[in-house]
């Protein structure tokens, strides 16, 4: 009786025991509750993005403990919700409205970010990148909508982008490629006279010269009765300082020693292709949203021949000093008897180096001939938490005396510029042969040079007494109210 029962009993429960046991099925997936609460979740968390974790804090109130055993299948939902597509859903409507509120006044990334965030709050920083690209886009489209034709060309002109030394500068649109450019608009009353003319003249013939990734690329030349436009490359992220510097304006030694790289190599080419920059500037860095410098503005860069041993001839050197105070080089300043364009770049280089790591220029004072008298003297601090390759680097870079100063060749080889750089990259420019012209074209194009110090000859033997009372920037400019208007 009993005890047969009981075997029986334990005899069911051992072949229940032998079958294969199911799940449930709810384990395997995430059911609709689920999906709803995460959805409101999300939704409730704005544009700050939701880690695995803090999902299950929620479900774990809601459905149960048994929600952690689908961390897997849950984390796949999130990353659903938490695309970049559902976060333009939310940000693309802000940025139009404001695009076509300004309409083509120009609306910068930064004040793009400022207007957002007083939208959304701090979590758009999560989203700078994605905010930058719906810019681009809404504006290219506000272009293509209501831009102004270039007369007799397909390009469409939309908002400014800048001010040059003679032009401005405005976004632009090719509708047949959708292709975006920056357009030079330079008046054709700013190029009336000799002086004027032949720089324009030299910059368009340089910049014609230079294909590099590390150079601004010129594509096209427009002449027109009132205005001469340059189709130029048009640079994403823009002004290096202003896109990629930290807030202290201080920069890691590693993305230092990334664009100091990049400027090299940039000015390696031009040197081989016979020109010397002559204005290397913070504000002719620009950079693109990928990280690639480009160097710009040529308007007072000059050929200067060299033979292959590197040395300049006397007849080829500069005569007329020009660049921006913080940056020019002390023989640019105090020699009569011209100078080495390339050298000077160099010196203008040691300094963009040493203000990247420091977040300030070596040689600074209230006035620009206190500014000049320490340019020349070349005295300066070298600040202790700068690393030591870089400090013998800047060292042999900021040298009064240009034939002691180091060569381009030298920089590149330096350990301190080696570390993560492409050698075959410079190995390419190195087997270029050295652009070599004739002596009337250095005559032609360099007679007549431009100079932001100074607008005419030195009057007085005291170069520093010479300079203008201008700290940054250039004396060239003029009056940019026709500019304004074209385009509109």
């Amino acid at each position: 009786g009993g005890g047969s029962r009981a075997s029986d009993q334990k005899a069911h429960a051992t072949e229940k025991d032998k079958q294969p046991r199911t799940k449930s099925p709810k384990a395997n997936v995430v059911t609709e509750k689920e999906r709803h609460l995460m959805q409101k979740v999300v939704d409730d968390a704005g544009l700050r993005r939701l880690s695995i974790d803090e999902i299950l804090t929620v479900l774990e109130v809601e459905v149960g403990p048994e929600v952690h055993t689908k961390r897997q299948l849950l984390q796949k939902e999130l990353d659903a919700l938490q695309t970049d597509d559902n976060y333009r859903k939310k940000i693309a409507p802000h940025i139009r409205e404001l695009v076509r509120q300004r309409k083509f006044n120009r609306l910068t990334r930064g004040e793009l970010l400022r207007r957002l965030e007083s939208q959304f709050g701090a979590e758009i920083f999560q989203h700078v990148k994605l905010s930058n690209a719906i810019l681009d886009e809404e504006q290219k489209q506000h272009i293509l909508e209501e831009g102004k034709q270039l007369p007799g060309h397909e390009y469409l002109l939309g908002e400014a982008l800048g001010k040059g030394r003679y032009g401005l500068v405005k976004k632009a649109v090719l509708p047949r490629t959708g292709e975006v450019f920056a357009v030079k608009i330079i008046s054709t009353e700013y190029t009336q006279g000799d002086f004027t003319q032949q720089q324009m003249q030299r910059e368009i013939a340089i910049m014609k010269t230079l294909l590099h990734e590390n150079i601004l690329r010129l594509y096209e030349v427009i002449d027109s009765p009132e205005f001469v436009y340059l189709v130029l490359e048009l640079v994403d992220a823009g002004e290096l300082f202003e896109y990629s510097a930290p807030p202290d304006k201080i920069f890691s030694e590693s993305l230092a020693r990334n664009v100091f790289q990049q400027l090299i190599m940039a000015l390696y080419y031009c040197h081989k292709q016979g020109v010397a920059h002559r204005d290397l500037k913070p504000a002719n860095l620009l950079v693109t949203q990928g990280g690639v410098l480009k160097v710009s503005d040529f308007g007072l860069s000059a050929f200067q021949d060299q033979s292959e041993s590197g040395n300049v001839h006397e007849s080829m050197q500069l005569q007329t000093c020009c660049g921006s105070p913080k940056y020019i080089a002390p023989e640019v300043v105090a020699t009569d008897q011209g100078y080495n364009g390339f050298l000077a770049d160099i010196w203008s280089s040691g300094v963009i180096l040493y203000l990247m790591l420091a977040g300030r220029a070596p040689f600074e004072h209230k006035t620009v001939t206190g500014l000049l008298k320490k340019v020349i003297s070349g005295q300066y601090e070298m600040p202790e938490h700068f690393p030591d390759g870089a400090k013998d680097l800047i060292r042999r870079m900021l040298v009064v005396q240009p034939h002691n100063r180091i060569s381009v060749q030298d920089i590149i080889g330096h350990p301190w510029f080696q570390v993560g750089f492409d050698n075959k990259k410079a190995e390419a420019i190195q087997q270029m042969p050295a652009r070599t012209l004739p002596h009337d074209s250095h005559a032609q194009s360099n007679e007549i040079a431009p100079s932001t110090l100074v607008t005419k000859e030195r009057e007085t033997s005291d170069p520093v007494r010479a300079m203008s009372p201008v700290m940054d920037g250039t004396l060239c400019v003029q009056p940019l109210e026709k500019l304004a208007n074209v385009g509109r």
